[in-house]
């Protein structure tokens, strides 16, 4: 009977020494993390003026709405996604559209280590892919190796959407529609 209460103290004895650690972690803490805010200078308030109204008017520049909704060819939808970014690095990069597929090989900088692997990568993946230049900013990717005449052509054109980038299928042929990118006006 004796040594129950000698637990007891024990108990209250560590949950003091817990305590006590607790607060000097905290006391500790609070003095080690304390952050002084300045207020904004003048210089400051306008680079965030400036950041604030480029954030506004992001909207104002041209871009594209993507719809990524699967015609039901998971496999290919995929490819023409990555064609079609290496289209838009094409683009981005030297102001125009490719003229074919070939040209997406252009990306890769001369003399650079990999370079060999990257091409091969690059015409692995874009093969039996053509690209249909409708205007300087829009196009349609198929990797089907489809080659539409001029009145196919036509159809998938007045069938696609003029504002999202978006997959058709089209008599079995699984295209990649990429309109030219818009302005919302306020």
């Amino acid at each position: 009977m004796q040594r129950r209460p000698l637990v007891w103290k024990y108990c209250i004895a560590a949950a003091a020494v817990g305590l006590g650690i607790f607060y000097i972690y905290t006391v500790f803490a609070a003095r080690s993390l304390h952050i002084a805010l300045s207020p904004l200078t003048e210089e400051e308030r306008r680079k965030f003026g400036a950041l604030a109204k480029t954030l506004e008017t992001a909207e104002h520049y041209p871009h594209r709405e993507v719809d990524n909704t699967s015609v039901g060819f998971g496999d290919i939808e995929h490819r023409l996604q990555v064609v079609g970014q290496l289209v838009d690095a094409f683009q981005f990069t030297f102001r125009r559209l490719p003229a074919s597929i070939d040209e997406l090989i252009d990306l890769l900088p001369a003399g650079r280590y990999g370079q060999a692997q990257a091409k091969k990568e690059i015409r692995l993946e874009s093969r039996d892919c053509r690209i249909f230049n409708l205007s300087a900013e829009s196009y349609f990717l198929n990797c089907d190796g489809w080659s539409p005449n001029e009145k196919a052509l036509q159809d998938v054109q007045a069938a696609a959407d003029k504002q999202y980038v978006r997959f058709y299928n089209f008599n079995g042929h699984v295209v990649l529609s990429v309109p030219p990118p818009y302005v919302v006006r306020p």
